[in-house]
């Protein structure tokens, strides 16, 4: 009985991790174009594709990332968002940071049991525009907060090094904005 409550928790583990990635991708504004247990395939709104894997093993090695690089250049896609479950080795990591032709998201499973931008406290947040954030740097320089790019809303959004951000606190007469830079 025990086994079978485990197994139990590890699906809906993994169910609630494939309905927050999909909460990302509407949330990002990438149109869902293929939705499976262990992938989803979407379109960003720029028209590039982008497809997210769901890694099954337990620990997310180089093995595993060679064969999602196979799928990726079978499907022509250069961007890929991949779930994993527990853990990632250390040289697995170096090698998705030295690659230069795709685009790796790494997320956990745990990561992803919670939509960290629907918490009640948790204010709103939109990346101006690269015209209109070019323009806000001129005005203000540095002379404001920043984000880290490690930061859950940052990754959750894949916000970019440069990118300004308007933060909104409050509604109606109690609205706050504040502008953050990402940084690293």
């Amino acid at each position: 009985m025990k086994k079978k409550v485990i197994i139990c928790k590890k699906f809906v583990r993994m169910k609630r991790a494939h309905t927050i990635m999909l909460e990302m991708l509407q949330q990002r504004k990438y149109k869902v174009t293929e939705d499976e247990d262990t992938q989803i395939l979407a379109t960003k709104p720029n028209g590039d594709p982008v497809v997210v894997f769901f890694s099954d093993t337990p620990k997310f090695n180089v093995k595993s990332i060679q064969m999602y690089i196979s799928n990726m250049n079978e499907l022509k896609v250069f961007h890929s968002i991949i779930v994993y479950k527990n853990g990632i080795t250390a040289f697995t990591k170096k090698a998705i940071a030295q690659s230069v032709e795709m685009t790796f998201e790494l997320f956990s499973q745990q990561d992803l049991q919670y939509n960290v931008t629907k918490h009640r406290l948790q204010p709103q947040f939109i990346k101006l525009p690269p015209e209109e954030a070019v323009e806000f740097k001129k005005q203000y320089g540095s002379r404001f907060g920043v984000i880290r790019g490690d930061d859950p809303v940052s990754r959750f959004y894949a916000y970019n090094r440069g990118d300004v951000i308007r933060v909104i606190r409050g509604s109606g007469p109690t609205e706050f904005v504040t502008y953050r830079i990402v940084h690293g």
